[in-house]
């Protein structure tokens, strides 16, 4: 059912004035299960508690926030070192973050005293986190200052206690109480020797009485001098012994059984985080999978001879060139390009796709810069387009120089765009690994092994990443290995060709292992051979996706062709996986969508203690698309996510609207057609839908493969609109951060109902976020957090997902293994307090980064302006009158040329001159409404008119009041001449006037219940009531935030602040 577009034009205006007021959130970081690091030479390790995940708390001052260390860190990433070396996961929580690490979370606060931190310990980022582990250390201060050291150990007492009896059962932490280290000053270390001595019976107490409490020997480890840089706090080397103290205890408890599994960390309700960010491993393995993509079922030896399907470039040519597949003009079928064996020029014939017809001869299109031995082609920029590479060496190490195909030139002349060398080695072989479109490359060794680069470059230049080896070779010296797309599905396969054209294929199922290392499926043998292994090339020449086998006649050039037959499962469980609400509670379900579209459901039910329930329902979509085309999202605002089907090649969007499970237990999915046309943005793989304004409706994203970001706003089902539904274009809302669409996503992460800009690596599936700031003045905003908000756990970028499993309006992490659709979760733990949505997150750079000036692309002939009888509240936001506003109040600086607000902002949008809407006179500027011509764009006309609206209303409060006020001075007089005579207080008079225009705008809804409906004509006519109402109210709504924006008074401005 289509919902009507219900915000008003005023309530748009006051939710992008809140966006821009909106502060932004702290960010705590992502766990990691680290290697030994600095943690001295490594050693084998073994997990404590059988690797249980450990969430702790250290509390204490200035040590425990890692005080003269120099990198801030203080013991916690020594400790953390040794505890993920050994396999367990590590998360510290805390109000606090300091140092470099990325988990920088702590409960240390310098030169804090015990009975100060017993009021920290209970932070909402402290122990409210609920962790498993407390390791505290207090009395530093005491013990220095001094301060009352006598009764030091009877505060270190109470503290203990408070810790004790915040959980019980099996929620009870493990308390770690360490002794404070030595003291540079001989009577401060003597006061922490007395002072060490009685903690040891502090702790005996409480394990008499069945507590979990361990005791730490941190004095004793340390040393005065070697190990204290200023006599008080711990030195690197002194940090490096404190944390050997610190998993020592820990050993030991686990030893006892001490350590309980971390409880689930509170629900926030649904409140955005004020507070820092931190991923919780305690659910682990939320779903187990579906089992695996079978991708031995693609059939081997499957070849079509359709016998010679070119006769060549000439005759006796044997020794004079080369025959290259390569698709140069981009329409997916591989073209005949012949290359000179000295001069390495290009000889171009482009494939009509009829192997009966004869193919395009286009002639010379590349004159060649060296010998034709080292000329490559492959598509290093993903338009498409294979380029022209030239490696300058064929049997040592090469540079690889990159001509960029520019395409056919108005001159009939193909393009080419020297970019430089991009690359230097040996043995180097093109293809893409990851399905990205570019090509990627490969250094094969001695026995066919293969060492990656990744090339994740956003423009037209590449930027290759180093993998790894990503195969082990097939164990045979100097082997011909092609990688070549061998079933279709956008990656390059492992292809050994041996001397007598045989062909050994590995499929490349693309994993979730760090560094996108493939896992190779072998096939075995699939072609026998035809000819010799040299003379055997491949291509795509039917533009399936699938490289055909060809074999070459060297004296002619001619090929003869075996068309590629595979057919069946070309992929892994894990690629079938989506998360969308489709029910409508909050929560993200699991879907599997097959290649053709048909989806299966497994609702969302929930925790049960640290066990995830899925709800199986079966087949509830057949599917319209391709999975590649399929997206999910809420377009109707109405809770429930809809499918979507993207047009692969315009990006228009057909909308399936989710109308919920029936009483007979289907889903009903309702047509309504193509609602969106894809305004000529590209193809469909850049299409997003994410909720960018807050309003509960998924806006229409599209991403340029530089990660650049157009967008329209959904402003709802709009029956004279193309399509029925109305689309706001925004423009381009983010320019891009240096990375490729591949690696982004957007996901709400910090709870205030906008999604976020995220960049997640694709080697090691770190993520790095922009926080949504809405927009601002003519730009979208986009808040840079500090550090990267998550360093990865064992998943690549590919395999890295972020869905709302818990319902509480902010996404988690996800690691998706590709083998089984299993899902392991990192539930998105807020470590400070929450609020309403909007109250705003995270530590961010405070310099914001403007990435839409969409009100500005609209003209008058637009329907929502010429069309005077559409909703008012849609023609508002369709002219994005609201930014636009913003855009006014961005220009409203402290130079105003003499002018008032309203005559800089009739200014801004070229109206009228002297606009003084501000002064009650009646030549003011303001009393007359103005034509959409009259402004530099619709917005502006909207604006404009309403203040001219507001001031005609004013004007005649005024008016009335003015009568009353001459009433009144012949009524009083007699008052005035008993009492003496009122002074004359024109501010005064202003501010009633500002009183009442408040009162009328704050109460002149409700009044319409009142007062309209007992007219007679409206009893009979209440349609035109309403009518009337939402015009006037919309004006009013209007005036509520120019009233706003201007306010003077304290009262008035807390009065409209509560409103």
């Amino acid at each position: 059912m289509n919902r009507p577009f219900g915000r008003t034009a005023a309530l748009a205006w006051l939710l992008w004035v809140m966006a821009l007021m909106t502060p932004s959130v702290s960010a705590h970081q992502h766990h990691h299960r680290a290697s030994n690091g600095d943690d001295g030479p490594s050693h084998a390790r073994r997990a404590l508690a059988g690797g249980i995940d450990l969430r702790i708390l250290p509390l204490g001052d200035s040590i425990t926030w890692g005080y003269a260390s120099s990198d801030g860190n203080g013991y916690r990433q020594h400790l953390r070192n040794k505890l993920s070396g050994g396999g367990n996961a590590v998360s510290f929580v805390g109000s606090q973050i300091s140092g470099s690490m990325p988990n920088g979370n702590n409960e240390g606060h310098n030169g804090a005293l015990i009975n100060e931190i017993a009021t920290f310990f209970n932070s909402a980022g402290g122990l409210r986190a609920r962790p498993n582990v407390v390791l505290l250390l207090a009395g530093t201060n005491d013990m220095n200052r001094p301060f009352d050291p006598s009764t030091a150990p009877d505060r270190l007492d109470a503290l203990v206690g408070l810790i004790v009896k915040s959980a019980s059962g099996a929620d009870q932490p493990l308390i770690v109480v360490g002794k404070i280290p030595p003291n540079g000053n001989p009577s401060g270390n003597s006061r922490t020797a007395t002072f060490n001595s009685a903690i040891e019976g502090i702790v005996r107490k409480y394990q008499d009485q069945g507590r979990r409490v361990l005791l730490a020997n941190i004095f004793d480890a340390l040393r005065l001098g070697a190990d204290l840089g200023d006599g008080l706090h711990p030195n690197a080397a002194g940090y490096a012994k404190m944390a050997d103290v610190w998993y020592s205890a820990l050993a030991d408890a686990a030893g006892r059984g001490w350590i309980n599994k971390p409880a689930p960390a509170p629900d926030s309700n649904g409140a955005a985080c004020k507070g820092s960010l931190f991923w919780d491993p305690v659910y682990g393995e939320v779903a187990s999978g579906v089992g695996s993509g079978d991708p031995t079922k693609f059939p081997g030896g499957k070849w079509w001879d359709r016998g010679t399907v070119h006769k060549g470039h000439g005759k006796d040519l044997k020794g004079k060139g080369f025959v290259h597949m390569a698709d140069l003009d981009g329409d997916g079928l591989d073209d005949y390009v012949w290359v000179d064996a000295k001069s390495g020029a290009a000889a171009l014939y482009l494939n009509t796709g009829d192997f009966s017809a004869k193919w395009n001869s286009i002639g010379t299109v590349a004159s060649g810069v060296g010998a034709g031995a080292g000329v490559s082609f492959a598509d290093i920029d993903g338009d498409g387009k294979a380029d022209f590479l030239w490696l300058d060496s064929v049997d040592g190490t090469a540079n690889v120089r990159y001509y960029r195909n520019g395409g056919r030139g108005s001159d009939n002349k193909w393009i080419w765009y020297d970019e430089g060398v991009i690359f230097s080695g040996k043995n180097i072989l093109f293809g893409d690994l990851d399905g990205d479109g570019r090509a990627d490359i490969a250094l094969r060794g001695e026995n066919g092994a293969l060492v990656g680069y990744l090339n994740v470059g956003p423009g037209v230049k590449p930027n290759f990443r180093h993998m790894g080896e990503i195969a082990s070779g097939v164990g045979v010296k100097d082997p011909r290995v092609e990688l070549k797309d061998l079933n279709g599905d956008g990656r390059a396969d492992y292809l050994y060709i041996a001397e007598d054209g045989s062909l050994t294929a590995y499929i490349n199922m693309l994993d979730q292992k760090i560094n996108a290392v493939p896992t190779w499926v072998g096939l075995g043998t699939i072609a026998s051979g035809v000819a010799k292994g040299d003379n055997v090339i491949f291509g795509d020449l039917s533009g399936d996706g699938k490289v055909d086998y060809i074999v070459v006649n060297k004296d002619t050039g001619a090929i003869n062709l075996w068309q590629n037959q595979g057919s069946g499962s070309t992929y892994r469980a894990g690629h079938n996986i989506c998360l969308a609400d489709l029910n409508g509670d909050g929560k993200d379900d699991y879907l599997i969508v097959s290649p053709g579209g048909a989806t299966e459901l497994y609702l969302n039910g929930g925790v049960s203690g640290t066990k995830w329930i899925w709800f199986s329902q079966g087949q509830i979509a057949s599917g319209v698309g391709q999975r590649a085309n399929i997206r999910f999202g809420d377009l109707d605002g109405d809770g429930k996510d809809d499918y979507l089907v993207v047009d692969s090649k315009t990006s228009a969007v057909r909308f399936w609207q989710n109308g919920g499970q029936q009483s007979d237990g289907k889903w009903l999915w309702i047509d309504r057609g193509v609602v969106a046309g894809g305004a000529g943005l590209g193809a469909g793989k850049g299409v997003r839908f994410a909720d960018l304004n807050g309003d509960g409706k998924v806006d229409y994203i599209y991403l340029a493969r530089d990660g650049s970001a157009t967008a329209y706003i959904n402003g709802g089902a709009c029956a004279s609109c193309d399509g029925g539904w109305l689309w706001l274009p925004q423009g381009r809302i983010a320019d891009g951060v240096g990375v490729r669409r591949e690696d982004i996503q957007f996901a709400d992460i910090d709870g205030d109902g906008k999604a976020d800009y995220l960049v997640v690596d694709p080697l090691s599936g770190a993520v790095t976020m922009y926080r949504n700031g809405g927009p601002g003045g003519s730009k979208w905003i986009w808040y840079p957090v500090a550090k990267p908000i998550a360093t990865g756990d064992g998943y690549n970028g590919y395999a890295v997902r972020f869905a709302d499993l818990s319902g509480d309006g902010r996404a988690e992490y996800l690691g998706l293994s590709m083998a089984s659709g299993a899902l392991r979760m990192w539930a998105n733990g807020c470590s400070g307090e929450t609020g309403g949505p909007g109250d705003g997150p995270i530590l961010v750079n405070p310099n914001p980064v403007p990435i839409g000036d969409g009100w500005t692309k609209i003209d008058c002939t637009n329907k929502v302006v010429v069309d005077a009888g559409l909703d008012p509240k849609l023609r508002w936001n369709g002219v994005m009158a609201g930014q636009a506003w913003d855009a006014a109040k961005w220009n409203w600086g402290d130079d105003h040329n003499g002018l008032s607000f309203s005559g800089e902002t009739s200014n801004f949008f070229h109206g009228p001159e002297n606009m003084k809407c501000e002064e009650t006179v009646m030549l003011n500027g303001c009393t007359s409404f103005i034509q959409c011509d009259d402004t530099n764009h619709p917005a502006g006309y909207m604006i404009l008119n309403s203040m001219v609206g507001l001031n005609n209303m004013v004007m005649n409060q005024y008016d009335a009041i003015s009568r009353t006020q001459i009433q009144m001075v012949s009524t009083v007089g007699s008052v005035r001449k008993t009492f003496g005579t009122f002074p004359q207080d024109n501010y005064v008079f202003k501010q009633i006037l500002d009183y009442v225009g408040l009162g009328f705008v704050v109460g002149g809804a409700p009044l319409w219940n009142k007062m309209f409906k007992k007219i007679p004509y409206f009893k009979t006519h209440s349609d035109e009531l309403s009518t009337l109402k939402d015009a006037v109210n919309g004006l009013v709504m209007n005036g509520f935030t120019i009233i706003k924006d201007r306010r003077k008074v304290p009262t008035v401005n807390a009065h409209l602040s509560n409103q």
